[in-house]
């Protein structure tokens, strides 16, 4: 088995420590980049190598410091988790923390983060997401969730609207986890996990189990461990998934792969995976492989994502309006 990853963080300033090795990561100029130092274990000069670099991927243009929200929303303003009921329209209009929250069963409303975050969550927020419901612009930050079953840092289940969502911290679970949600049949658009995710079967940064619905514009960049069906996006499903990368590390022992861990290739389109992040080459995976492996330096390549000349690219990625380079 392979040591445990690390962890990405869009953040000005942090200092993570991780299995011995410090973390710090930084907000600099045009672009972020994680900087890892040897700490108090050997991590071998091939991690070594692989960690002490710069990384600097797509990230979704909203998540630039300066891309803002509406100063006014609609609904009601939510001041705690409590505030937000199983239906209706739901805005924040500050950060709230939710250390003693209970997932709300099913959730059939609109809640609007304009941008703020929801934090210390040790369950999910909610158990379902139902098909009507629709959850945008948010945060979920510093999620610590540890749970026997299935779990997700927004959601247990999915079957609405996602879009515009960010999920960092720590999502533990048995089958059916994923850091964003554990079961998805719904849409999510336009988000991102850096989570550190676990679980035993169905086991991804993003979603554990995506068996419908569609995945769009959306990447991770975590860790995940499991022991079958374990991926650094999506753990297994069929579902649509378009314009998603993944460079999260990966350990698993069946049906392990970068970015979908078990699934239908040509469900999946225009989507990447690191090779050097992930630890997986694709001469180790048997059967067919799901996305396109690359190396860290040509996924840090905007071309890649913007020339059809790319291998496995049949459709650029928005570079005006959805993707900029991190």
């Amino acid at each position: 088995m392979k040591e445990k990853g690390f962890m990405f963080g869009i953040t000005p300033v942090v200092l993570l420590i991780l299995g011995g090795l410090v973390v710090l990561v930084f907000s600099v100029g045009s672009g972020t980049f994680l900087e890892i130092s040897e700490g108090l274990i050997d991590v071998g000069e091939e991690e070594a190598r692989r960690v002490h670099r710069r990384f600097k991927y797509p990230i979704l243009r909203h998540e630039l410091p300066e891309e803002g929200f509406p100063d006014e929303g609609s609904g009601q303003v939510v001041t705690s988790c409590r505030s937000i009921g199983s239906e209706g329209s739901y805005q924040l209009q500050d950060s709230i923390e939710c250390p003693d929250h209970e997932p709300i069963e099913e959730f059939r409303g609109t809640l609007d983060g304009r941008g703020h975050e929801i934090s210390d969550l040790n369950v999910p927020l909610f158990e379902m997401i139902s098909s009507e419901g629709t959850v945008k612009n948010i945060r979920v930050s510093g999620v610590d969730i540890h749970q026997e079953d299935s779990a997700g840092g927004l959601s247990v289940t999915n079957q609405g609207t996602v879009e515009r969502v960010h999920v960092s911290g720590t999502v533990q679970g048995g089958s059916y986890v994923g850091g964003l949600t554990g079961i998805n049949s719904g849409n999510i658009r336009k988000s991102s996990s850096t989570a550190d995710v676990g679980g035993t079967i169905n086991v991804g940064v993003l979603v554990g189990q995506h068996t419908s619905g569609s995945v769009i514009n959306s990447y991770t960049i975590g860790s995940v461990k499991g022991i079958s069906n374990v991926g650094g996006l999506i753990g297994s499903g069929s579902g649509e998934v378009d314009k998603t990368y993944a460079a999260s590390y990966v350990d698993g022992s069946t049906n392990v792969q970068g970015l979908v861990g078990s699934g239908s290739a040509n469900s999946v389109k225009n989507s990447f995976w690191s090779t050097d992040t992930s630890g997986i080459l694709p001469e180790e995976i048997s059967g067919s492989i799901i996305g396109t492996p690359k190396v860290d330096e040509a996924m840090e390549d905007k071309e890649i994502y913007v020339s059809t000349r790319t291998d496995g690219l049949e459709e650029p990625w928005d570079f005006d309006e959805i993707w900029t380079m991190g």
